[in-house]
């Protein structure tokens, strides 16, 4: 996985992980974790955003969180997907991320 400008380049068959810390859009303080819930997907850039895959969610100490996908990237629709977070907190306010432009890249080496 890879950054080109703000975009996310992912290949197929890598694996899919990431960790980072969730900060408040008002202050950039980290945000409290007690009693929330947090959601991910990648969905495929079209109008009919289809589904790619559902990531499974760790909130870490301190506010950070990990999240990746179980299982094998290789079957990935290759092409535009956007990303995202959705953070329900214990009051039950959702917020959600800004979208992450990536491109699934194809795969040139692949496992046997």
């Amino acid at each position: 996985m890879r950054y080109v400008g703000k975009t996310l380049h992912f290949k197929q068959g890598e694996t899919f992980s990431f960790v980072g810390v969730m900060l408040s859009k008002a202050d950039r303080a980290p945000i409290e974790t007690e009693g929330i819930s947090v959601r991910s997907q990648i969905r495929q850039a079209t109008a009919e955003r289809e589904l790619i895959a559902n990531l499974t969610c760790q909130i870490l100490d301190d506010a950070a969180i990990r999240i990746y996908f179980v299982g094998d990237t290789t079957e990935w629709a290759f092409g535009n997907a956007l990303w995202d977070i959705q953070v329900v907190d214990a009051g039950g306010q959702v917020r959600v991320t800004e979208s992450v432009e990536m491109v699934i890249d194809r795969y040139v080496t692949k496992a046997p």
